[in-house]
């Protein structure tokens, strides 16, 4: 068997097997990086053939301890890395610091990588809401524009709670002292501004050309209240809805991406799922210039691939909670005040 043929064989098999898991131990961590990973794999691999790669601790690599490096170490750090084997043969295991991640964050992750996707990607924007206010660096209250927008609430920054490691937006069944008797919208009449709520964004602050998105979210169980989680750019369109939900419906939520020209368009999914008044579900999106792709719970649940996706640059997100609007209005059946809840957003870009 050639040498390369080992490389070709040992990137394949880590390539597919690499969603299990990523670990850390001192033997094994051959470019000093505190993590034991597919470049450590390759790089023995590298050494074994006479490839001499650079950064490349040799007395870490000799896994099975017998005086040398061969294809035997280069497999067992492959092994390792995608969680079949817990240990290497010949060796006392020391444990080594957890890595730090590429951006500061509130609290760590398991893994530095975005789930079920392959290639290799940097945490580029995290928020964990710990303590008691929102991240001012990273959020601005309100819509980029303003007080209102497509439904029947006026955005108030008090509204936009952080407590318990939660972001809570808060809807309430009264008129705000400063809202305007209501707006006109082409797309639903005229709408009277009869209750308060809140919206949050990163405008101006964190945007992103490609990558993934992704946040754990609860809605509102009562009808009226229409929560969404989206990015926009600096203008519309585009505009990527990661999840929008009709709380009428607790099983219902919709995924959609509208595109400008040369030709206006959209495409819309409807979904079904699980009750999300009851619990925490994870929504998000995936993208580049050819695709994308939305998920729940790590699940795929809608694709779309166009040239189209070249135009979601330099998005920015937001969340907030509607009232009416594309919902239908409040009644005596609603529960006051409601609350859409985010337990986290993380935002990834591929490397």
């Amino acid at each position: 068997m050639k040498p390369k043929f080992f490389i070709i064989l040992l990137t394949l098999t880590t390539i597919i097997l690499a969603g299990h898991g990523l670990y850390s131990q001192t033997i094994g961590d051959v470019n000093n990086d505190s993590a034991i990973d597919i470049i450590d794999a390759l790089l023995v691999a590298q050494y074994y053939v006479d490839l001499n790669p650079p950064n490349f601790n040799p007395d870490a690599a000799d896994v099975d301890a017998i005086g040398q490096i061969d294809i035997v170490d280069a497999l067992l750090i492959a092994q390792y890395y995608v969680g079949l084997i817990s240990e290497f043969p010949g060796q006392t295991q020391t444990p080594a610091p957890t890595p730090t991640l590429p951006v500061s964050t509130d609290s760590p992750l398991e893994s530095p990588q975005p789930p079920s996707l392959p290639g290799n990607w940097q945490l580029v924007f995290q928020d964990e809401f710990e303590g008691n206010q929102l991240d001012a660096s990273k959020w601005s209250k309100n819509y980029p524009w303003g007080n209102t927008h497509n439904h029947r609430a006026y955005m108030d920054p008090a509204n936009v709670n952080v407590e318990n490691g939660l972001l809570r937006i808060k809807a309430e069944n009264k008129r705000h002292p400063d809202a305007p008797d209501g707006i006109y919208r082409d797309d639903f009449g005229w709408l009277s501004l009869d209750y308060t709520s809140g919206c949050v964004t990163t405008s101006g602050k964190f945007h992103i050309r490609h990558g993934y998105i992704e946040g754990r979210l609860k809605m509102p169980p009562t009808k009226g209240f229409w929560p969404a989680f989206w990015t926009l750019s600096d203008g519309w369109p585009p505009e990527i809805d990661i999840m929008e939900f009709l709380s009428s419906v607790q099983t219902r939520f919709y995924t959609n991406y509208h595109w400008g020209e040369p030709e206006y368009g959209s495409h819309f999914v409807e979904h079904s799922g699980p009750d999300l008044t009851a619990g925490f579900h994870v929504f998000a999106v995936e993208w580049d210039s050819n695709h994308m792709t939305w998920y729940l719970n790590g699940n795929e649940i809608a694709r779309f691939e166009s040239s189209y996706c070249s135009q979601a640059v330099n998005q920015y997100i937001l969340l907030n909670l509607a009232v009416g609007g594309w919902e239908e209005d409040p009644d005596g059946s609603t529960s006051w005040p409601g609350w859409y809840e985010c337990d986290w957003v993380r935002v990834w870009q591929k490397q």
